[in-house]
């Protein structure tokens, strides 16, 4: 699905709070993926540049120009002129007529982002008492230096899922830490996962993606104890219910699953890898329109192995679906 990703002085202009290196973090991060994305997917990323952003103020009263040639280095400006020349639009939207033309719509056909470079302080102020989640569906927007351009792809994937394999497949392209088992193919198809809980589960693969291994790090001296990991991982990204291991012996053949993994000869082994943590989804997507849920029945699991020896900068996926 094409992606519109759309660059608005609105969401460019200084806020009055942030450090000049702070900005200029985001600029370069946000540069960086402009780069990612022309040079590899431009097939499904198109960029909207307004040339009303170069007399944009971004940081106090200076434009991005100023701003480039005071922060950023040779090699970084020639790449930042170049990436915002190649993809020039000048689009007439109000930033609210932008906003509306970003929200989810369920029979959309291509969808529109915004990129927020400095968030507007009437933005800041409406969420400063709530807690927003890692990642939402519902408004397609970008914002840096918090999230990239696959926090997009990602955002996209949820709303609109497809067949198993398209879903599987797609999620290999956007969780890079992840190594998902095609068994997950065949978990994915009972029960009708796909229409009750596809958010849920790109939610829960994101934070896994992007957040476990520094909750994990947080319990490095003390002793290990995974359900403590799990638990304070579920709790920091507002998971259903705690994570845990399964503990039942007799049920390890069922939670095993060979994975191949590159030897440092780039030679690939096969791994018999047990996938005993598990984390737990007790509620439907709140997109969710269809019947009613059979809560007896429905108790959905992603099982994942962490800090596996050989390959311990990975997280393996073995099952998502059913509890196993």
């Amino acid at each position: 699905m094409i992606a519109n990703l759309y660059l608005h002085t609105e969401s460019f202009k200084y806020n009055g709070t942030d450090s000049s290196d702070e900005v200029a973090t985001k600029i370069k991060r946000l540069i960086e993926d402009m780069r990612d994305v022309i040079y590899n997917s431009s097939n499904e990323n198109v960029f909207k540049v307004p040339t009303q952003i170069y007399n944009c103020p971004i940081f106090k009263e200076q434009t991005i120009v100023d701003f480039a040639n005071a922060y950023l280095d040779g090699e970084q400006q020639v790449l930042m002129y170049s990436v915002l020349g190649n993809t020039s639009d000048d689009y007439s939207l109000t930033y609210e007529e932008l906003e509306q033309k970003c929200l989810y719509q369920e029979n959309e056909t291509e969808i529109n982002s915004i990129l927020i470079l400095n968030r507007r302080k009437d933005d800041e102020e409406k969420n400063a008492d709530k807690k927003e989640p890692y990642i939402q569906f519902d408004k397609y927007k970008i914002i840096y230096d918090l999230q990239s351009w696959k926090t997009l792809r990602r955002q996209i994937i949820g709303n609109h899922p497809g067949t198993p394999t398209e879903f599987i497949g797609e999620c290999r392209k956007y969780f890079d830490i992840l190594d998902i088992h095609n068994n997950c193919i065949k978990s994915l198809e009972e029960d009708n996962y796909l229409e009750t809980i596809p958010r849920k589960i790109v939610y829960y693969l994101s934070c896994l993606n992007d957040g476990f291994y520094s909750v994990m790090r947080r319990h490095a001296d003390k002793e290990e104890d995974a359900n403590s990991i799990l638990a304070d991982f579920s709790g920091e990204y507002g998971l259903d219910e705690p994570g845990s291991l399964e503990r039942n012996p007799e049920k390890k053949p069922s939670l095993t699953f060979c994975f191949k993994i590159k030897d440092k000869d780039g030679n690939n082994h096969e791994h018999k890898i047990l996938c005993e943590p598990h984390l737990k989804i007790s509620q439907p997507d709140a997109s969710y329109k269809g019947s009613s849920i059979n809560y007896l029945k429905f108790h959905p699991r992603i099982y994942f192995k962490f800090n596996y020896p050989d390959a311990s900068e990975k997280i393996f996926i073995g099952s998502i679906g059913p509890h196993l």
